[in-house]
């Protein structure tokens, strides 16, 4: 009895590890800044704007919203093809993104508003 238990420990160790490493595999981070553009033509970070990352393919979205360094990160982001979709008062913007599962995270150019 002694010797089964000291087998399954590490089996079960094992497997679970296995099925953590697969849960987060296919788990992706999305990164971007949203900027403004002033009169003069200086550009500052947007804080607080709302970014909606949405998938037509599987009818959901993450939201997530930029800080005040206009900074946005979406985490555990399946591969996917996905709208952006960004609404400030003034402002709505969409992009097309593209999450690629050989890529941990993609990181967009500035989006400027």
């Amino acid at each position: 009895m002694k010797s089964l238990k000291n087998l399954l420990s590490p089996l079960l160790l094992i497997t679970l590890f296995i099925l953590l490493a697969n849960l987060n595999a296919n788990a992706q981070t999305v990164r971007g800044q949203l900027l403004r553009k002033t009169p003069s033509g200086q550009y500052f970070p947007a804080s607080y704007i709302a970014v909606n990352l949405l998938s037509q393919q599987r009818g959901k979205s993450a939201i997530a919203y930029s800080s005040p360094d206009g900074i946005f990160i979406l985490y555990n982001v399946p591969p996917g093809q996905y709208i952006l979709q960004i609404s400030s008062p003034n402002n709505k913007k969409s992009f097309p993104v593209s999450v690629d599962k050989n890529k941990p995270i993609t990181v967009l150019p500035p989006i400027n508003l």
